[in-house]
């Protein structure tokens, strides 16, 4: 069950992931100049993308704590 839990999470995390990506490409083809007029747009997106960030790097942990589990399982049942 935690096995599942783990995979549908790191799914979940890198989707997150790649939807933060597309906003930051996004925000590349507007001028510095155009800043101004997508003022409050270009603020949510950055902090939108930040947060996909935060919402990545807690994936990404939850993704070593599916492979060490599966280690430590792994170890365990050679030890048997």
């Amino acid at each position: 069950m935690k096995l599942k839990k783990s995979i549908i999470l790191a799914i979940i995390g890198s989707v997150l992931f790649s939807l933060g990506q597309l906003m930051y490409l996004i925000l590349q083809w507007f001028e510095p100049s155009d800043y101004y007029f997508f003022f409050d747009f270009y603020r949510a997106l950055d902090w939108t993308y930040r947060t996909i960030n935060i919402f990545n790097f807690l994936f990404s942990l939850s993704m070593v704590n599916l492979f060490i589990s599966f280690l430590l399982t792994q170890k365990k049942r050679s030890a048997q």
